[in-house]
């Protein structure tokens, strides 16, 4: 992938902002992360097997990616209006882990 890294992040915030209205939503976070996780499960089933319910079932896609968004969404909505800016992606993405 060329371009800055500047250009690079705004290709990547563009993936989870589907409407492109400049913000990304929760639900839009969900529907990356769970296209995501299923191509991730369906690829490598050890992958999968990570992901085990107390019970021994396994979360679905969905289940991780709502869990995964949540926890963006903790860290990178800091104005806590429901959607993460440019911005915010950016401080998030670019802080430490």
């Amino acid at each position: 992938m060329g371009g800055s890294s500047e250009q690079r992040l705004r290709s990547t915030f563009r993936l989870f902002d589907s409407n492109g209205d400049g913000f990304i939503t929760f639900e839009e976070m969900v529907q990356y992360f769970s296209s995501f996780f299923e191509a991730c499960f369906n690829l490598d089933h050890n992958f999968h097997n990570r992901f085990t319910k107390p019970d021994g079932k396994r979360y679905t896609a969905k289940d991780v990616a709502e869990s995964t968004a949540l926890n963006c969404f903790a860290f990178a909505d800091k104005n806590e209006d429901g959607k993460v800016s440019f911005d915010e992606f950016k401080c998030w993405f670019s802080s430490p882990a």
